[in-house]
């Protein structure tokens, strides 16, 4: 099975907290409508630390069959990839892995570091998340540092609050804790 791809760049992310103090004023039903409404594909987080679970991705898929959806998370074993896949994900971030080669198809690939990227199979889809995932704070190396190394598919994620923010050479961008504001934007 080929998976669902995105109909175009934004990636509208359904983020109501995270670890590093983030809060959003909307709920996630608020959040998932906006996302759907206006995203080009969605993403649902699936990692506590980020107020996500499983049933989030059901939630999703239920609220609208045809969305792509990115389930976002650590996702340290392949059994929450094939456990995100059933429940409806059609992507499945991965932070500073890879997985086994028959997930590789459904898996997004997140370096924690320049080299790390270097060390990921060509013709994944990759991400670079311009925020630290430890401390919450922006990386030191940065995304035109991580497209110079890396030709294939590249995602820009984190501290993207406007169209300006977005870099020449992401072919994708998520769009999570400034999600209500960039929508604003688009109108």
């Amino acid at each position: 099975m080929t998976p669902r791809t995105p109909k175009g760049r934004f990636i509208a992310e359904v983020k109501t907290t995270s670890p590093f103090g983030f809060r959003s004023r909307y709920s996630h039903d608020q959040l998932l409508k906006m996302a759907v409404t206006r995203g080009d594909g969605i993403s649902i987080h699936t990692d506590a630390n980020w107020n996500g679970y499983l049933g989030d991705i059901e939630h999703a898929r239920a609220y609208s069959s045809t969305t792509f959806i990115l389930a976002k998370g650590i996702h340290r074993t392949d059994d929450e990839i094939r456990e995100c896949l059933r429940a409806g994900a059609d992507a499945v971030l991965v932070v500073g892995r890879i997985p086994a080669d028959d997930l590789l198809p459904h898996c997004w690939l997140e370096a924690m570091s320049v080299k790390q990227l270097k060390a990921f199979p060509s013709g994944v889809t990759t991400v670079w998340n311009q925020r630290c995932l430890t401390t919450g704070l922006p990386k030191v190396e940065t995304f035109v540092q991580a497209r110079d190394w890396w030709d294939g598919t590249l995602v820009q994620a984190s501290m993207i609050r406007s169209s300006q923010d977005v870099m020449a050479g992401a072919n994708l961008f998520i769009v999570g804790e400034h999600l209500p504001e960039f929508v604003a934007q688009l109108t």
